[in-house]
């Protein structure tokens, strides 16, 4: 459990101990934001705490300031980034299968509240949800002023935070500005607020759901979701950033991520064809490519190769596959050509294509490895992972493609050069 020292996390926890016997069951969780001078003194308390019920603690310090300069974060969007990360340390250390925190309802008001003022788009104008992965949030349900009083009538010793007063947090001049209208914003209002953006929650998570059950029979492959541009269209309406955001999500094994709303607003016309670009980098390394009636969801992240290589044989562990230079005709290659022995005079590099790669085939004009990549109609993750063997003057042949015309071996030579490449299934 997140124990701050606040009056908030201080009854969460008076509460558990008063109703539960815990024993060794719960773990408190202590994080310094390194932003204050005096928070060892919240963390005095906190241990006090923890001593008079016969708790566990653990005290990590982290450095927000550093984080926020060097990412450009806001300091609390730092703080609450490196938080749930010492957060969930420390309950992968202690064994603990949930993370408690003492968020209540009037904080969940707020968050609503300063979506819509910072504006965002509606359907992120979501309150605090009680559950997300292993974060739980008992109190999510319990106006502020209750709980503090009961904190109050219970004598629990507590510490206010002075940053919580810092007008220069746009959170803090929400509160003040509430406190000062209270005859709008009262509990009653924030209630309504706070209970709107739950059930706005709710019905993102059943999209996600639905979208979750649509991945399940759609085409993927190793490592790439195929998606009908037409059926997101047709279904998803204004939330077409939904299933594109589920997959992402499933391909890089945390369903709960969400992606930035920049990235967001960009999917929509994307989707429908009004951006000249036919891809969208994901966070993560993942692509999102555009493709005729379909996108492709990939991470490109494996198919950057580069390599040296001469005469022998080469592994590349990446694709589970080996090439060989030799000059004696392969045996059970998966790809083989014949090349000028006079190439090996030159550096020779196994590597990934790139944009500006270009090849002149015999017989055929000069054209992109791009052009040719796309008439053999290969879906983007297997362009992705083609492979060239290329001198400094470009590529010579493409890996299981052709081989361009300065690379050929001369006219009736009986001894070339053999490229070979063999993959462990065979493929």
């Amino acid at each position: 459990m997140a124990v701050s020292g606040g009056a908030d996390s201080v009854g969460l926890l008076g509460a558990l101990a008063d109703e539960l016997c815990l024993g060794s069951r719960l773990t408190v969780g202590h994080v310094d934001h390194g932003i204050r001078p005096d928070a060892p003194e919240d963390a005095a308390l906190v241990r006090g705490l923890c001593g008079e019920w016969g708790l566990t603690l653990e005290v990590q310090k982290v450095d927000a300031p550093e984080l926020a300069r060097s990412k450009c974060l806001s300091l609390e969007a730092a703080g609450r980034v490196l938080r749930y990360e010492a957060l969930s340390a420390m309950a992968v250390k202690r064994g603990c299968r949930w993370i408690l925190t003492g968020h209540t309802r009037d904080d969940s008001a707020e968050t609503v509240l300063l979506r819509m003022l910072g504006g965002a788009p509606w359907y992120e104008w979501t309150a605090i949800p009680c559950r997300r992965g292993r974060i739980l949030r008992p109190l999510i349900e319990v106006a502020r002023p209750d709980l503090r009083q009961w904190v109050h009538n219970r004598g629990l010793p507590h510490r206010e935070d002075p940053t919580n007063a810092d007008p220069r947090h746009l959170r803090n001049r929400l509160r003040i500005a509430l406190l000062q209208k209270q005859e709008l914003w009262g509990e009653e209002q924030l209630a309504k607020v706070a209970r709107a953006g739950q059930l706005l929650w709710w019905g993102m998570e059943a999209y996600r759901a639905a979208a979750r059950l649509a991945l399940d029979q759609s085409e993927r492959g190793s490592g790439v979701f195929g998606l009908e541009i037409e059926r997101i269209l047709g279904y998803y309406d204004s939330l077409t950033f939904v299933p594109v955001e589920v997959a992402w999500a499933q391909g890089v094994g945390r369903p709960e991520a969400r992606l930035p709303s920049a990235i967001r607003r960009q999917i929509p016309p994307f989707l429908q064809g009004k951006t000249p670009q036919s891809s969208l980098k994901l966070p993560e390394g993942v692509v999102a490519h555009r493709r005729g009636g379909r996108i492709y969801l990939y991470s490109d992240t494996s198919s950057q190769i580069a390599m040296r290589v001469g005469l022998g044989e080469h592994g590349v562990s990446e694709r589970a596959a080996r090439l060989t230079l030799a000059f004696t005709a392969p045996r059970d290659a998966s790809y083989e050509a014949a090349i000028d022995p006079q190439c090996l005079k030159r550096e020779l590099h196994l590597r990934s294509w790139r944009p500006g790669d270009r090849l002149k085939v015999a017989k055929r004009p000069t054209k992109k490895v791009a052009d040719l990549l796309a008439e053999r109609k290969l879906d983007p993750l297997q362009r992705a992972r083609v492979l060239v063997l290329a001198d400094e003057s470009g590529p010579l042949l493409i890996i299981g493609g052709p081989v361009a015309e300065r690379a050929l071996p001369p006219l009736h030579d009986t001894a070339p050069l053999w490229v070979s490449w063999k993959t462990s299934d065979g493929t």
